[in-house]
């Protein structure tokens, strides 16, 4: 992921973190909540995108969601175009694009080099589970 100017977004400083957390809470939204997190750590999460999408809608000449699991869009419609005139407002379905005889849905539980892939809060920051992950 890269950031402002084309850097590795790994790369920002600590201080830069911080800046972008309090400008998050500078906003009056009351949709927002800080998380404290066990490890000490520090997250806004945002409830309510629509405070934010509000200005788009106002500039913008049209607007495409697009993605692969957005079902129900009746939450999403709801929460983006609440001030919206709903007659303005086009969906459209594909449904599922891949055959079901194409699908297969596989449990793997250890990588290439025998790594037991164990998603948890305690590993989430684990390299050897990354580094397996993309073997």
């Amino acid at each position: 992921a890269e950031g402002e100017g084309g850097e590795d977004a790994s790369s920002f400083s600590p201080l830069q973190k911080v800046i972008s957390f309090v400008l998050a809470l500078m906003h009056s939204d009351e949709d927002g909540r800080v998380l404290i997190t066990s490890n000490a750590s520090l997250k806004f999460l945002m409830l309510n995108p629509g405070v934010h999408f509000k200005g788009m809608l106002k500039s913008a000449r049209a607007i495409v969601l697009a993605g692969g699991t957005m079902q129900p869009m009746a939450d999403f419609t709801q929460q983006l175009f609440s001030d919206f005139p709903s007659d303005r407002v086009t969906l459209f379905s594909c449904g599922h694009i891949i055959p079901p005889q194409n699908l297969r849905a596989l449990s793997v539980m250890r990588g290439p080099t025998n790594v037991e892939f164990e998603y948890s809060y305690g590993t989430r920051s684990s390299t050897s589970v990354i580094d397996e992950l993309g073997r």
